[in-house]
């Protein structure tokens, strides 16, 4: 039998394969078997038929793939695609961009990589491309192991054409046509350089780092060849990951370029049993999200944005008398996490945030530390806490400004729900800041084994939020010391004495009102310590020692 007369773009050598009887090409390259549509692909066993089994079990995959590249759709088609994108009118032409949220063990990774196939062997991507160059098919994912799942069946599907690979490795496949599929991490910086990419799926995209998620579509986007297909899939994670944006503003939208398809596992792969579905979500309620993306769990969300966008209206304010500050310090290392000054104080009904001051990584601790002491000091704050993190150092540079240092009381998720109890109350007005509303919104509350606490998704951050829920607890806990006859004690907010004396008059005490009005003229203001009741006033001497160390006079006062 005759070999095919075709050229490989890629070696520049005829092709290898055997030429159809009665035809001068093999089947990948004669026009009258070589397969239109992807439709066909899958259906003609010589291709990817034999790996497809029944194809009525796939027919949800097979209205996916008639909108991706602009196919007739049936009656049946068409009402699968409302459901799954949201949109009410036929769609028109193909779709470059997809974004696939479908539930686990729907078989999203067999179906985008018969996807990727069918581009790398008959989307004529050859022909886009200058001679010597190659076009990239590439499966990038949060890790290696992991782009392998992906991989794996793309090599299952490419290895019945023996004759159509040049090279194979084992995360990488080369293609006479001049296709290379590869297996990419999720690092912008390995991606960029490359260009004339036909097929990018990114695999698990919604976790993904944070950080990172910009700057890799920043570094594919402009490699994309005219006709190349950006593909993310992933089951739900949360409420507020990287796809929900993409979701939010795409969803529904007839005019977008972007198609979001979100749909059930058992939608998608009605052979999966619904039984262990709902056994899973019988035995944790959390897991309803992971088999169908529409689901809303009862206790996800820890705040309403709308709610929180609502009462985010407050403004900084400056220092007054009349008030009493508490302040919390959520410190960080300087070089991930923000460092954080949340001040807090009542006015009127509510509790309004004067201050929220953040230090985004990096920075030096030092100096920004000696920011926040300023700051302190200017509103007389009568409490100061932290947390464990450093505490030993920020106490020592806090204590050069002669401000005192308590240790946190409670857990972040205890702040965070005492934090809820204040806004389910309207108790507060909260700083007009966009990075503090998107971190309450993002907060979840999860269930374990010593009940519930409250997490910030994966690649995300809490610092603002934490910190401003810290110093509202920590207020509201705080005893307020309120003034009644008796010793008088300094109100001076950092007080570190050397000796302190307070003596308790003698005499009997016949309007203790009017005495109390005398001490606290004399002493500035204070706070006062009711005499327990049936004890005689006696002299009382109260002393405050600390011990002295080489230098006195190096000591603060």
């Amino acid at each position: 039998m005759a070999k095919c007369q075709a050229i490989a773009a890629a070696t520049g050598q005829q092709c290898r394969m055997k030429a159809l009887r009665g035809e001068e090409y093999c089947l990948n390259h004669c026009e009258r078997t070589r397969p239109k549509t992807i439709i066909d692909a899958i259906r003609d066993k010589r291709v990817f038929g034999r790996f497809f089994g029944d194809l009525e079990t796939w027919r949800a995959w097979m209205t996916f793939f008639r909108v991706v590249y602009g196919l007739e759709l049936d009656e049946t088609d068409l009402e699968l695609f409302k459901t799954c994108t949201g949109r009410m009118l036929k769609p028109e032409g193909p779709f470059n961009e997809l974004h696939l949220c479908v539930g686990r063990r729907g078989g999203k990774s067999v179906a985008c990589s018969t996807l990727a196939c069918f581009e790398a062997l008959y989307g004529g991507h050859e022909k886009t491309i200058s001679p010597g160059e190659s076009f990239f098919i590439f499966v990038v994912a949060p890790t290696r192991a992991q782009g392998e799942i992906v991989f794996n069946h793309v090599h299952r599907l490419l290895g019945q054409f023996k004759k159509l690979i040049v090279r194979e490795r084992h995360d990488e496949i080369v293609l006479t046509n001049g296709g290379i599929v590869k297996i990419m991490t999720a690092d912008d910086k390995s991606i960029r350089g490359f260009s004339n990419l036909a097929c990018v799926i990114l695999d698990e995209a919604e976790y993904f780092l944070q950080d990172n998620v910009d700057s890799l579509m920043l570094a594919l986007s402009p490699a994309l060849l005219p006709a190349g297909k950006l593909i993310t899939i992933s089951s739900r994670n949360g409420n507020h990951s990287y796809l929900q944006g993409l979701r939010d503003a795409n969803w529904a939208r007839e005019d977008a370029s972007r198609l979001i398809w979100m749909s059930h596992t058992l939608t998608m792969n009605p052979t999966y049993p619904a039984k262990k579905v709902a056994d899973e979500i019988e035995r944790n309620p959390l897991a309803k999200r992971e088999f169908d993306p529409f689901a809303v769990v009862e206790d996800d969300a820890l705040f309403d944005e709308k709610v929180i966008k609502e009462i985010a209206v407050g403004q900084p304010q400056s220092y007054n008398p009349k008030q009493r500050y508490t302040a919390f310090i959520d410190s960080s290392s300087g070089l991930h996490d923000a460092c954080v000054l949340a001040i807090v104080s009542p006015f009127e009904e509510t509790v309004h945030v004067p201050v929220l001051m953040a230090a985004d990584p990096p920075f030096d601790f030092v100096q920004i530390i000696d920011q926040f002491a300023e700051t302190i000091k200017n509103f007389h704050c009568t409490d100061v806490f932290a947390d464990r993190y450093a505490f030993g150092q920020l106490e020592s540079l806090l204590r050069r400004h002669r401000i005192p240092l308590k240790m946190a009381r409670a857990s972040a998720s205890e702040c965070y729900f005492y934090l809820r109890g204040i806004i389910d109350q309207n108790g507060i007005i909260l700083p007009n800041d966009q990075r503090l509303i998107q971190e309450l919104v993002r907060l979840e509350t999860k269930r374990t084994s010593t009940g519930k606490v409250v997490q910030h998704p994966k690649n995300f951050t809490d610092d603002r939020a934490s910190c401003l829920a810290a110093a509202l607890y920590h207020w509201g806990r705080e005893p307020v010391r309120r003034p009644t006859a008796g010793v008088v004690v300094s109100r001076n907010p950092h007080p570190i004495p050397e000796q302190e004396t307070v003596l308790h008059n003698r005499e009997e005490i016949e309007d203790n009102e009017c005495i109390f009005q005398e001490w606290l003229q004399a002493t500035e203001g204070g706070v006062c310590l009711p005499i327990k009741a049936g004890r005689e006033p006696e002299l009382i001497e109260v002393k405050a020692k600390r011990k002295i160390g080489r230098h006195p006079e190096k000591q603060p006062h």
